[in-house]
């Protein structure tokens, strides 16, 4: 397990959006489009796109 930093605007999204998943049904998964599990290379690229998006530097 790897522990991140999160700013207050990411938790606050989170604290929304988690109610929104259990809609979904029981799935033990912090980021799904259709209750099956997001590709590690989907997160990647959705990450990768933001940080350059709003100059951030990606360190990997």
């Amino acid at each position: 397990m790897h522990a991140i930093a999160l700013d207050t605007d990411t938790i606050d999204i989170l604290k929304i959006w988690k109610p929104l998943q259990e809609e979904f049904g029981k799935i033990n998964l912090l980021f799904s489009y259709d209750v099956r599990p997001t590709s590690k290379s989907t997160i990647l690229r959705v990450i990768k796109r933001h940080t350059k998006l709003t100059g951030v530097n990606l360190y990997n």
